[in-house]
């Protein structure tokens, strides 16, 4: 047979032919294999038990666990192929664990929703009388940006709440048509905009799309302009200035009550 000497260095140059491709392997896997992470040889000694898959042998200590680690699992066909597997496994895993951080959050924006609806009935007396309040103080001081109180009580609630947001349809319109970068809106836009805020005009019967027709007729402050491409509407920044001053008029005995 084969001297023993022989037989190491024939098993040395076999290892070293193939540590080209456990390093392919490694360099292919840039997201598992990198600088920031480098497992140490413990991670795979927990408890005096040898750690690497299908193999579960014991050790009195960490050296004798080296020795055992350097010579039954050193760089052949069969530790790249467990390698393989085990990298397999963690990218399963990874993926896996996003699906169920999403579901995580889902269930979090769901269970809040939940208490926030289910807990409303107390609330919403508070909530409107408190928005008519701040309305009021804002148009008697005459504050040109009286549209914006909206802002201290948070709009998501309407977003996702199957109730009819406490505004009139001339304030919302007003609101998106402002909103848009040229100040300007065709009626599809508004209607687009009126579902896209509130869960109410999303998911009620279209009757309201009327009532948005109709404000645009009714009050001077929308004023449409045609074009080629089609009709938009705009706001007469100057009326709708004279009708709130009309509104602030008779407002004043609410006030009274509301301070």
């Amino acid at each position: 047979g084969m001297p023993q000497s022989e037989r190491e260095s024939d098993k040395t140059r076999r290892e070293n032919e193939r540590q080209p491709a456990l390093k392919e392997e490694r360099d292919a896997s840039p997201s598992l294999l990198n600088e920031s992470f480098s497992p140490q040889p413990s991670s795979l000694f927990v408890n005096g038990q040898c750690r690497w898959p299908g193999c579960d042998r014991v050790f009195e200590g960490y050296t004798h666990f080296l020795r055992h680690l350097n010579r039954d699992h050193s760089t052949d066909e069969k530790t790249i192929a467990q390698w393989r597997v085990q990298q397999d496994l963690v990218r399963h895993m990874e993926n896996q664990l996003i699906q169920e951080k999403q579901k995580l959050h889902a269930m979090q924006l769901h269970l809040q929703l939940f208490e926030c609806i289910s807990t409303r009935t107390v609330r919403l007396f508070r909530i409107h009388f408190d928005t008519a309040r701040s309305f009021v103080r804002a148009f008697r001081n005459n504050d040109s940006h009286s549209e914006h109180v909206i802002s201290f009580f948070s709009v998501d609630y309407y977003k996702y709440a199957n109730l009819r947001p406490p505004y009139t349809y001339a304030f919302l319109i007003r609101w998106s048509i402002l909103e848009a970068p040229d100040k300007q809106r065709t009626l599809n836009e508004i209607y687009n905009w009126f579902t896209r805020m509130f869960f109410y005009f999303r998911h009620n019967s279209p009757t309201w799309k009327n009532a948005v027709r109709h404000n645009l007729s009714l009050h001077k402050c929308f004023v449409r302009v045609d074009g080629r491409t089609g009709a938009v509407w705009t706001v007469d920044e100057e009326e709708f200035q004279k009708r709130k001053g009309q509104k602030i008029h008779r407002s004043s005995c609410c006030s009274l009550i509301l301070r």
